[in-house]
């Protein structure tokens, strides 16, 4: 996937903040320290810090390591699991990607934010069938309960229905759904 130049010259100055790299790098210390929770922070996400780093600064091998770790965590979020799905295919880890997504599918997920970050990752990679299969288990699980963020099932809606219109499929209710949330 090729980044606009302005885009790809923010997240290299972001990389290269000290600040950043600072925070980074005592993150790096307090798990190798086998400490619990700091200053709010799980130890899940605290890998998830270092890797979204190592993203940044272009180490998609890396990032896929820490992710892993962080996923081992007791109690961590499931989100951190669809994270590394996503850390896998920017690795070019595809086959392993593969594993963990249909372990992900047969779970049954309802994390929204997951199914959006790999609606948009697969349809970044072109693989769009495969976004509109996840964004519409996304969709649909969430419109199922009443406790679900409109907001956010709108954007799912969208993607799904961008993924859909790329692939020349014709409307349907939700994408007509889709194109009414993003008007208003």
């Amino acid at each position: 996937m090729t980044l606009p130049d302005d885009l790809e010259q923010r997240i290299r100055a972001l990389a290269a903040d000290p600040a950043l790299q600072a925070r980074v790098e005592q993150a790096k210390r307090q798990l190798e320290e086998g400490g619990d929770d700091v200053a709010g922070v799980d130890r899940a996400g605290l890998y998830a810090t270092v890797a979204d780093f190592e993203m940044l600064d272009g180490r998609p091998d890396s990032a896929v390591e820490w992710l892993r770790r962080g996923a081992a965590e007791p109690d961590a979020p499931a989100e951190l699991r669809f994270h590394l799905a996503r850390a896998l295919l920017q690795a070019q880890r595809n086959e392993e990607a593969a594993d963990l997504l249909q372990e992900l599918w047969q779970l049954r997920p309802r994390d929204l934010a997951g199914h959006e970050a790999l609606g948009a990752t697969f349809m970044a990679a072109g693989l769009d069938r495969e976004a509109i299969r996840w964004l519409t288990a996304g969709a649909l699980a969430a419109l199922r309960t009443d406790r679900a963020d409109p907001v956010a099932v709108a954007r799912l809606l969208r993607l799904r229905r961008a993924a859909r219109l790329r692939q020349g499929f014709v409307e349907d209710d939700y994408d007509r759904m889709a194109a009414g949330s993003s008007e208003q």
